[in-house]
């Protein structure tokens, strides 16, 4: 399964399927989530993740902004950000590993 970015306009919900994935990972935002066979409610932030168990799951973006998360399977490798490096001042030296 490929891993795709997806947005929650304030106050919209949405539902998942089961086997859609196996975790859910907040990006930005928060996200309401519910899910069958679990008598508990979440709010989940940026950054946060939860795992998919029930047969059917709810989301809902909470707040004053939209809510961007993204599904992913178990080893599905991380969600990554573009940062755009700039140029070191001169004599300066940038080291990786």
């Amino acid at each position: 399964m490929q891993t795709t970015q997806h947005q929650l306009a304030c106050g919209c919900a949405r539902t998942l399927a089961a086997g859609a994935a196996s975790e859910l990972h907040v990006l930005r935002g928060v996200l309401w989530f519910t899910q069958s066979g679990d008598a508990k409610d979440y709010f989940l932030g940026a950054g946060e993740r939860i795992a998919l168990q029930g047969q059917s799951a709810v989301v809902q973006a909470e707040g004053k902004s939209a809510a961007t998360y993204v599904l992913r399977q178990a080893g599905a490798p991380e969600p990554t950000t573009t940062v755009k490096l700039q140029k070191p001042p001169s004599g300066i030296a940038l080291w990786a590993k």
